[in-house]
């Protein structure tokens, strides 16, 4: 039996602690995945916490989002399939996989149209079980797994988190029509991701905008047809 170590969150706001785990058999259709790379997203900080501020309305916690410790967070997670179940027939082991840790309910409307990012009870990897800050994590479907075969699993582990974000975005969106622009507000490490993804789907058109003329190169050279610093001025091609 191939045994897990991992780092823990045991109480809220301390540090993480070692543990080492047996993984029991895999179900049918899961995939034990060996972690190569995992990112530390901003909301990772805000679970350590516990919490999430939200200003006048007051603290937001995880353990009424359903979280229960001890938990290992991480839900950028990129790695190699080590082992799979007895009904999986898309991913074998040593294939480098990403993993799409927004699992849904698989019962509501959105699950069934495979929007499982749209779910409202999502039983997401590295909130309501156990994620990526570990040698390995089980995904419960092999659906939930992208090949990555010839990619840095470091650059692509954070898509899973960043990537679908802006992606989720630009697809509720829509395609803007030829005399319209798409502006992506802020060009930060979300903004310059929109942009690139933009281009792949086919929007024309993209204007990007922030206070910071340095993010702005960066959202130019990442290919903004248009850049605008919104404290004043024009914006400049």
């Amino acid at each position: 039996m191939t045994k897990c170590e991992s780092y823990d969150l045991t109480a809220w706001g301390k540090p993480f602690e070692k543990a080492v785990r047996e993984i029991p058999d895999l179900p049918d259709k899961a995939v034990l995945v060996k972690v190569t790379a995992a990112g530390l997203c901003h909301s990772d900080l805000h679970i350590k916490k516990g919490f999430m501020d939200l200003g006048e309305r007051g603290k937001l916690t995880f353990t009424q989002r359903g979280a229960q410790l001890p938990l290992t967070l991480g839900h950028e997670i990129a790695g190699t399939v080590e082992a799979t179940g007895a009904s999986v027939t898309d991913v074998e082991p040593g294939q480098s996989v990403v993993v799409f840790p927004w699992i849904g309910c698989r019962t509501c409307l959105a699950c069934d149209e495979d929007r499982e990012s749209d779910c409202s009870a999502m039983r997401i990897i590295g909130i309501h079980r156990n994620g990526g800050f570990a040698t390995h994590v089980v995904v419960e479907d092999e659906k939930f797994l992208v090949d990555i075969d010839g990619l840095d699993p470091a650059i692509v582990a954070p898509y899973a988190c960043s990537g679908i974000t802006v992606y989720n975005g630009l697809l509720k969106a829509g395609l803007t029509r030829p005399d319209e622009w798409l502006a992506i507000l802020g060009a930060g490490g979300l903004g310059l991701n929109a942009i690139a993804i933009a281009q792949a789907m086919g929007f024309k058109n993209v204007i990007a905008l922030d206070i910071d003329d340095a993010k702005l190169e960066s959202a130019a050279q990442m290919g903004a047809d248009k850049t605008l610093n919104s404290t004043g001025g024009e914006a400049v091609a």
